[in-house]
């Protein structure tokens, strides 16, 4: 295989990354990859693929540095929300000195062409100017999230949903990089509940802080928790709940899928915890809720 047609997932795989902790999707008529990895301090280089590949910080506060042809760029800190675009058919030299997480999103090269014949021609011109700086979107970092959500079933309906986000992402990372899109961080002191859902959403096998919910919507912690219980009448903590719980009753309603498969992917204790949470939520058990 051409190194420049080598899937990015196959490159991670076989790498010095496939030592760091992930969790991994795909799926859709573009073959989307999505990977949400933990990655420590590390000097790597990422070959040239024929997919773009962006980068969202879930989680740690780290220096890079990241070379393309002979030009090194740096950032003092790629702060949670930092969106890292890596260009098509050029390697990608990277040095990160702390640990951090990433949600990582592979778009591939149909999904590219589709766009580049029907809608931008110079598309790829454009998503290859990128990688000359870390940029913070909260629309890209959104989209990136909603990817990695449709991403979560295999059945006909998730696949066209994964690749209507897929292209809602290219379509916001364009505006990004060219710089048509404001930086969407709030100055008014309130909470972009789309976005924290989302991210909510794509950890919810994790446990989510409010740290983690803070460096996302970018207002500090004690003021997150201030402004989202005046803004929604929730703290933050049972906000994270609720969303737990509405994925909980779409997964009973999407299929047949085990309770305790269920329980696991979402981040409950056990099945019995997931059963007793589901009851005081609907007031049915989760079988009769299903049924």
């Amino acid at each position: 295989m051409a190194l420049a047609q080598q899937r990015y997932s196959e490159f991670y795989r076989s790498s010095a990354y496939a030592a760091f902790p992930r969790r991994e999707r795909s799926g859709g008529r573009f073959r989307t990859d999505a990977m949400i990895v933990h990655q420590e301090a590390h000097e790597n280089v990422d070959p040239a693929t024929s997919e773009l590949v962006i980068g969202v910080t879930l989680s740690g506060a780290t220096p890079a540095r990241w070379k393309v042809g002979s030009t090194w760029r740096e950032i003092e800190a790629r702060l949670p929300g930092c969106i890292g675009v890596s260009p098509i058919g050029e390697a990608l030299e990277m040095s990160v000195t702390e640990d951090h997480e990433l949600l990582v999103i592979a778009l591939s090269e149909a999904a590219i062409a589709d766009l580049k014949a029907d809608y931008v021609p110079d598309c790829v011109d454009i998503l290859n100017q990128g990688h000359r700086k870390y940029h913070y979107d909260q629309e890209t970092a959104r989209r990136a999230h909603a990817v990695w959500s449709a991403l979560s079933s295999t059945d006909t309906i998730s696949s066209l949903l994964a690749d209507a986000e897929v292209q809602a992402l290219l379509a916001s990372t364009l505006r990004m990089i060219a710089g048509q899109s404001p930086d969407t961080r709030r100055t008014d002191g309130r909470v972009d509940i789309a976005s924290l859902e989302d991210y909510v959403r794509s950890r919810i096998s994790d446990r989510v802080s409010v740290d983690d919910l803070a460096g996302i919507s970018g207002l500090k912690p004690t003021r997150l928790n201030e402004t989202f219980k005046r803004q929604t009448g929730q703290t933050p903590y049972a906000f994270v709940r609720s969303v737990r719980m509405r994925m909980a009753t779409e997964a009973l309603l999407a299929g047949k899928e085990p309770l305790a498969s269920i329980a696991y992917r979402l981040g409950f204790a056990d099945q019995a915890h997931f059963s007793r949470e589901v009851k005081l939520h609907t007031g049915v058990s989760p079988s009769k809720y299903r049924a």
